[in-house]
């Protein structure tokens, strides 16, 4: 007889541990009221690279905006193969739109913070590189980290309204990030 035996928890027992305690996280999700604008839950990630570039617009004092959708950002799941394959910048592995300040005018109008989670820093500056060369592309773009890159998308790149300040000043915030560089996009 084993004399072990008696002390191993067994397979059972631990998956009933495990179930309990996953019901117990899950009874705390979805009774309070949603996000507020401005703030942003923490996301399971854990290599950082959402939260570093997020708490870094949240120094910027720029507000968060929640989307239609619910939640604080839009999730992009990882592009079909077949996309993947034709273009470098859908092979993100998973992605993050945030819209960011001013929350008054319009969805539409919005500047929008793009965080892409690449497989590998060289995927990642390939896509860069890549989306430099579109006619439609992001008004600046910054490697974060090992795998991240982040895009800032502004309907007004320019300094003259508050759409185009805030822009501007979460490109400040992410360019003091410690591990960002900045990716010129081109004209």
């Amino acid at each position: 007889m084993d004399t072990n035996r008696a002390r191993r928890p067994s397979l059972r027992g631990i998956g009933a541990a495990l179930g309990v305690g996953g019901m117990l996280v899950l009874s705390g999700c979805g009774g309070g009221p949603g996000p507020q604008v401005g703030t942003v839950p923490v996301a399971d990630d854990s290599a950082g690279g959402f939260e570093e570039v997020v708490t870094a617009v949240e120094r910027a004092n720029m507000a968060v905006c929640a989307p239609a959708e619910g939640g604080a950002y839009i999730p992009l799941p990882a592009p079909a193969a077949a996309a993947a394959t034709a273009a470098a910048y859908f092979r993100y592995q998973e992605g993050r739109i945030y819209a960011f300040g001013p929350c008054e005018v319009p969805s539409g109008q919005r500047n929008e913070l793009r965080i892409f989670r690449y497989g590998d820093g060289e995927t990642r500056d390939a896509a860069i590189r890549e989306m430099a060369g579109r006619h439609s592309r992001p008004t600046s773009s910054f490697a974060v980290a090992d795998t991240y890159e982040a895009q800032i998308w502004s309907p007004d790149p320019s300094l003259e309204g508050p759409v185009g300040r805030a822009a501007a000043a979460v490109h400040v915030a992410i360019s003091r990030v410690e591990r960002a560089r900045h990716l010129d996009v081109g004209p």
